[in-house]
């Protein structure tokens, strides 16, 4: 009985090698007729009609013809697949990074020739990741070791704000200046519209020749607490006086209004190291009517730190996306766009939940020694 199995086995193996030998020959002959058919001048459907094959086979067929050069075995069922990824395109990927690491997948394409889809795989097999730039100020040494020198100073200070019961004992008021143009802004890497083939205009963006702008000063306070946007004159520069009046005395106002007339012991503000706010006028401003532990003197900010003000990282590029997702006809309309969503962008347990990533971010700073971190 037993050696009956075995040579029944036996029949069987012989006649699977044999239908699959058959099937390669069979696959082969009527490689070699498409191929025949095609170069005497028939269009597919006449190719795929005479062979009674789809013609999608037939093109599929044509293409592996043509980038083999020849009707050299072709890879299907049961044999290992022919690919891009190869040793030899690995070394030259890596090669190619090595002499200029800024490069597109098209670069690559060209160089081993394979397409998009096996560019990408020669990237992820080389180890590599594709990254985008963003652009950030240039840090000299100098800045970097100003930089790790500061954030250690400014660990500290938050380290000992903290109050026996984990509460802050300050809230921190955050503040900064930016430009909001009428024009959309555009993130083209991630943006995209699907609309009908025949509507193509409707993925332009139209620019102004003329450009209108507003500068706008923000604050929000670590607490969760958020000041209205002021709003700084057209064509007007913020000099120290300037941003005296203008910025500082409004938010002295608001200060007051929202945690009374003790507030001076409630909260600390932060600056960056714009001239306005280091001017000697304004530290001395600051000193007197903020006292001297309800500011951050210039000495304390560390240089070219946008990573780790909550407003640069996080606020104005969120306000941003809400109020220039379209274009302004004036820039009042600009300036009410910015007013209605103001409130709905910044809540408070938003504006809470951004200014508490300092800390995390602090540490990524001083383990990066005062360079950026990614």
């Amino acid at each position: 009985m037993r050696f009956g199995r075995d040579i029944t086995k036996l029949v069987i193996s012989i006649i699977f090698r044999l239908e699959k030998t058959l099937k390669k020959a069979d696959f082969n002959k009527d490689r070699a007729a498409i191929l025949k058919l095609k170069e005497a001048g028939l269009s597919i459907k006449e190719v795929a009609k005479t062979m009674k094959m789809h013609p999608n086979n037939v093109r599929r067929t044509l293409k592996q013809i043509k980038a083999r050069g020849g009707q050299t075995d072709c890879t299907f069922r049961g044999i290992k697949a022919a690919t891009a990824v190869t040793s030899a395109n690995i070394r030259r990927v890596k090669e190619m990074v090595r002499k200029n690491p800024v490069r597109v997948l098209k670069d690559i394409e060209n160089a081993c020739k394979v397409s998009k889809a096996s560019a990408s795989r020669l990237v992820k097999a080389a180890g590599l990741k594709s990254l985008g730039t963003i652009p950030k100020p240039f840090l000299s040494k100098s800045a970097i070791l100003k930089r790790l020198e500061r954030s250690l100073k400014l660990q500290k200070w938050l380290q000992a704000n903290v109050s026996r019961q984990g509460h802050p004992k300050r809230a921190i008021l955050w503040s900064d200046e930016k430009l909001f143009v009428v024009d959309q802004v555009l993130n083209r890497r991630n943006r995209r519209i699907l609309v009908p083939a025949a509507d193509i205009n409707l993925q332009a963006a139209m620019k102004s020749k003329h450009l209108a702008s507003v500068m706008v000063f923000g604050l929000v306070a670590s607490d969760g607490n958020v000041m209205p946007p002021v709003f700084i004159d057209a064509g007007v520069k913020i000099t120290g006086p300037v941003y005296r009046e203008t910025i500082l005395q409004p938010v002295m106002a608001w200060l007051k209004s929202t945690y009374g007339v003790a507030w001076k012991r409630k909260v600390v503000l932060m600056q960056d190291g714009a001239p306005a706010h280091t001017a000697s006028a304004t530290q001395t401003f600051l000193e007197k009517n903020f006292g001297e532990d309800g500011f951050w003197p210039k000495s304390f900010w560390p240089p070219s730190s946008p990573d780790l003000n909550p407003m640069d990282y996080w606020v104005w590029s969120a306000l941003e996306a809400k109020v220039n997702a379209r274009r302004h006809p004036n820039t009042q309309a600009l300036k009410d766009s910015i007013v209605a969503n103001w409130d709905t962008v910044l809540t408070p347990e938003t504006v809470r939940n951004v200014s508490g990533k300092i800390d995390e971010r602090l540490a990524k700073v001083i383990a990066a020694e005062g360079k950026y971190f990614n």
